[in-house]
C-alpha cells in the first residue's frame, strides 16, 4: 500500500503487463507477415529458376541450330564418279563436307554422317567413320525431311522417283532444303531447323553463333 501511495504522490503510473490476448494477437500478426514474406521469396526463386531454364533452352536451341545448319551448308555436290553422294533418310544423312567437325577428323573434304540414334535420341556425327564429338543433348523425337527445288518434301534423299541408275549421278545431287524437327527432352516446344546446302538453288542466311556467356 505504501508503494502505491508513493506512485500516486510522484505521478507515476504503474505499468501493466501484456494480457494473453494481446500476446496472441501480436504472434498472429507476426506469423502473417512471415508468411507473406516467405511467399514472396518463393515466387522470386521460382521466377529466377524459370528464367534460368528458359535461357539454357534458348542456348541449346541456338547451338543445335548452328551445328545442323553448318553441317548441311558445307555439303558438297560430288564430282561424277567420285566423292560421297548426298543420301539420307528420316534418321541419318551422309554427305561429303568441306569442313571437319573436329580438327582431329582429318583434312577436308570428308565423308561425314550425321544421325540420331538410341533412346532417348542423341546426336552423333561421324567423320571418316569415326565419332568426332559427343553432344550432351537428348531428344524425345528427331526426324529429318528433304525438300526438292519444287518445294515438295521427302522422307529420304534421293527421292524414290529420283533414284539414279547404277553408276550414274542422281538428277538432283543435293536437296534444296533439309528440315530437322526435334523435341528436346523436357522442352514442351519442338525445334524446327531449316538448312540449305550452299551448292543448292535456295539460300538461307548464314547461321549466327550461339549466345556466349550462359552456363550450360
Amino acid at each position: 500500500m505504501k508503494v502505491a501511495w508513493w506512485y500516486r504522490r510522484l505521478g507515476i503510473k504503474r505499468s501493466r503487463g501484456l494480457t494473453l490476448l494481446e500476446v496472441l494477437v501480436a504472434l498472429a500478426i507476426l506469423t502473417l507477415l512471415m508468411a507473406v514474406l516467405m511467399a514472396g521469396w518463393l515466387q522470386a526463386t521460382q521466377a529466377q529458376s524459370r528464367l534460368t531454364d528458359a535461357a539454357q533452352r534458348m542456348q541449346q536451341r541456338q547451338q543445335i541450330s548452328h551445328l545442323l545448319r553448318r553441317f548441311v551448308a558445307e555439303a558438297l555436290e560430288p564430282v561424277p564418279g567420285s566423292g560421297t553422294v548426298f543420301t539420307g533418310d528420316a534418321a541419318t544423312l551422309t554427305a561429303e563436307s568441306t569442313s571437319a567437325p573436329e580438327p582431329t577428323a582429318g583434312a577436308a573434304p570428308l565423308a561425314t554422317r550425321l544421325g540420331f540414334t538410341g533412346t532417348p535420341r542423341r546426336l552423333e556425327v561421324l567423320a571418316q567413320g569415326q565419332t568426332s564429338a559427343e553432344y550432351p543433348w537428348r531428344f524425345e523425337r528427331a526426324a529429318i525431311a528433304y525438300v526438292d527445288e519444287a518445294g515438295q518434301g521427302h522422307d529420304q534423299w534421293p527421292p524414290l522417283q529420283g533414284l539414279p541408275i547404277e553408276g550414274t549421278q542422281p538428277a538432283r545431287p543435293l536437296p534444296s532444303l533439309v528440315q530437322f524437327t526435334l523435341l528436346l527432352a523436357g522442352d514442351p516446344q519442338a525445334l524446327i531447323v531449316l538448312a540449305a546446302p550452299r551448292a543448292a538453288g535456295w539460300w538461307l542466311p548464314e547461321p549466327s553463333p550461339p549466345i556466349a556467356g550462359l552456363e550450360e
